[in-house]
């Protein structure tokens, strides 16, 4: 699940913001897993900015 706030943090490049947000609509989920998709963010927005 993804929110609003999750795609403003990736693009703020907030990592621990980011990170929050994903455990609190996403409680079952590790940090670990949640670094995972701010790194996946992180790849699309810099491609998307070639």
């Amino acid at each position: 699940m993804t929110t609003k706030a999750l795609s403003e943090h990736a693009f703020a490049n907030d990592q621990l913001a980011f990170i929050k947000e994903h455990r609190r609509i996403n409680p079952g989920l590790s940090i670990q897993e949640a670094k995972t998709d701010f790194a996946h963010f992180r790849r699309v927005i810099e491609e998307s900015e070639r």
